[in-house]
């Protein structure tokens, strides 16, 4: 046993600490995609993702388990459910020990709504067992959303109208109506001038859904514009069940108008809130020369929803009314396809669920970008049946397209769990989220914003125990497109705050001069003790050093518990093979797969997995 550990040490000091580049084991697949994801699964065993490998008509993505005592790659063969159309198949890729679980996530599924295609996502959940059907996760795609429509329309009868041109509109509703007929829309019609008439109701339209019959018979009232009036009767007495108005379906009313209103005795603030109080989504259609003034664009983008730019259309004259048909009922269309009834939120139709992925002691946590319009967070899976979704808000426009859930780790704090979630595009400079759990919720206790734009702070995270006490002490965030004129990309150490202390990073890792577009952090993983020390020391990938050949670099773990500012060791992928490319865009240590008591480090390149030790 002495002599055993006599030659390790040796070993180790004949590598300086580090890792031998002179004997590196080699995985090759000729899958596309293959080395974008992996993770080490214990044993000898590592798992590749491919997540671009064509396996079958509208399947994508393969897994491949490689075993370093065969030097051989296996495909994992998985029962793929029909509806994971072109799913990614391994993009992103968890581990746990004790016991062995696998996380394998496809976070592209595409899913048809009759006009909508949507993006959300399925992952796997493996025991150590690879060959037994894993759990999936969720159980099922969500159902389309089911958000039928009721459109009312408010057409001008007023006198500045002429016969023709009212005639136009008349033609402009019967066409909108007729490209609803294979869906389960209701309309109504009322015509306002200082008189107000209802033509058509929903329930007259559910009797006799023909356009041309209903439309063709109106009349022009003729008169002054109350075009205020107007919207509060369509509130109060078409948006009603009397009239046949659905409970369960969106309202939409579109108002169409030549001109300002007149001699109206309400005003707009008389009667906006109240159709905002009752959820009906506002488009108005301002025709003609009266609204090439500051002052009576304002009353159109008054009459709108919010914000006005997707809710106002202009048009010079009745017969460009043609022109906006296609954009109005693309509008509508959009309504009817997200779960809000709102044309310009969604929640989680775009989900990408399983963009990064992380196994806690609660269950499998999913990174969920594209939720809330992109806002993101993440889905907690604590059992089959129940799921929480995580994340800072739901509302506030500041989140809009943060990306929320992109990278996600686990810390763990005197034995409590805590999550941390990446937000690279917060405010185009980047977001990092720390959740507490507080009884069946998870609260946002901590944050750290980047400062670059576009730095991409908060795409790669990773928790390191450095003293391995059982307690996280920092948390690297990488920000891989960080811009300086001679390296590109860096990590920030940010230790765990005390008490109420804010959150701070106190420590900045960077790559090798000469390297501008090197995006070093762009995977980072806990490599174990190298050096023999008792600390952690961890990896960075830079995959598009050297024209995007890639390296990857060691830094050890220092004291009292932090990350040494200087790297260690550069591995260049060009000083492994020639052909490599992009060495370093994912990374996977922590484990002795060799079985020599030495830690191992998975490196991912284009088509190849290297195994140094």
């Amino acid at each position: 046993m002495t002599c055993g550990l006599l030659v390790l040490t040796a070993l180790a000091l004949c590598h300086g600490f580090n890792l031998d580049t002179e004997y590196p084991t080699t995985f090759q697949e000729n899958a596309r995609g293959f080395g974008q994801s992996v993770i080490q699964l214990g044993g000898s065993r590592l798992v590749v993702g491919a997540p671009q490998e064509i396996k079958a008509a509208n399947q994508t993505g393969g897994l491949y388990q490689c075993d370093y005592s065969t030097g051989k790659c296996e495909p994992i063969h998985l029962q793929v459910p029909p509806e994971a159309v072109n799913m990614s198949l391994g993009l992103s890729l968890a581990a746990a020990t004790n016991p062995t679980q696998l996380l394998a996530c496809g976070p592209t599924v595409h899913q048809i709504c009759k006009e909508n295609m949507y993006v959300n996502g399925f992952c796997f959940l493996f025991g150590s067992n690879l060959l037994q059907q894993p759990q999936r996760f969720p159980g099922a795609l969500r159902g389309c959303p089911r958000q039928d429509s009721d459109i009312a329309f408010l057409i001008d009868g007023s006198g500045s109208i002429n016969a023709n041109d009212f005639q136009k509109m008349k033609n402009f509703v019967s066409t909108v109506m007729n490209q609803f007929k294979e869906s389960k829309t209701l309309f109504s019609l009322m015509q306002y001038s200082e008189d107000f008439r209802t033509h058509f109701t929903f329930s007259d339209f559910k009797r006799n859904p023909n356009p041309e019959s209903l439309v063709r018979p109106i009349r022009q009232l003729l008169g002054r514009t109350h075009t205020a009036t107007g919207i509060r009767k369509v509130v109060t007495e078409l948006f009603h069940h009397a009239s046949g108005a659905r409970e369960n379906a969106v309202k939409i009313l579109v108002v169409i108008t030549d001109g300002e209103k007149y001699g109206d005795p309400l005003d707009y603030e008389d009667v906006i809130p109240q159709a905002d109080r009752a959820g009906v989504i506002r488009y108005v259609i301002g025709v003609g020369h009266a609204f090439s003034s500051v002052g009576s664009r304002q009353e159109l983008n008054t009459i709108a929803s919010k914000p006005p730019r997707d809710h106002v259309f202009q048009v010079n004259n009745f017969e460009a009314l043609k022109t906006i048909q296609n954009q109005l009922q693309e509008k509508i269309f959009a309504i009817e396809g997200t779960e809000t009834g709102s044309s310009s939120s969604f929640e989680h139709e775009m989900s990408q669920e399983g963009f990064s992925a992380a196994i806690t002691s609660n269950g499998p946590l999913l990174g969920s970008v594209g939720s809330f319009d992109w806002a993101g967070g993440a889905f907690l899976h604590t059992s089959k049946n129940k799921v929480t979704f995580i994340n800072t808000t739901r509302v506030n426009s500041d989140m809009n397209d943060a990306y929320l859930g992109y990278a996600s780790t686990v810390i763990l704090r005197n034995k409590v769990q805590s999550l941390v979630l990446g937000a690279p595009r917060y405010q185009h400079t980047g977001l990092v989220v720390m959740f507490r759990r507080n009884f069946d919720t998870w609260e946002a206790n901590a944050n750290i914003k980047g400062s670059q734009i576009g730095s991409y702070f908060g795409a790669a995270l990773c928790s390191v125990d450095v003293d391995s006490d059982g307690s996280t002490d920092v948390v690297l965030i990488g920000s891989p497109h960080y811009y300086e004129q001679t390296r590109g990309g860096q990590v920030s150490v940010c230790p765990m705050p005390k008490g109420r202390a804010q959150w701070r990073c106190e420590t900045v890792l960077r790559g090798e001069h000469g390297h501008p577009w090197g995006r070093f952090g762009t995977a980072l993983t806990v490599l174990g003790d190298v050096n023999g020390d008792k600390l952690t020391d961890v990896a960075i990938g830079a995959p598009g050093e050297q024209e995007n050949r890639g390296a990857v670099y060691l830094f050890h773990g220092s004291s009292p518990v932090s990350i040494s500012s200087s790297y260690s060791q550069r591995i260049t992928g060009s000083q492994l093979s020639p052909k490599l490319q992009y060495f370093g865009q994912s990374l996977s240590g922590g484990q002795d797969l060799t079985m020599d008591g030495l830690m191992d480090l998975a490196v991912g390149a284009q088509g190849h997995i290297l195994l140094l030790r």
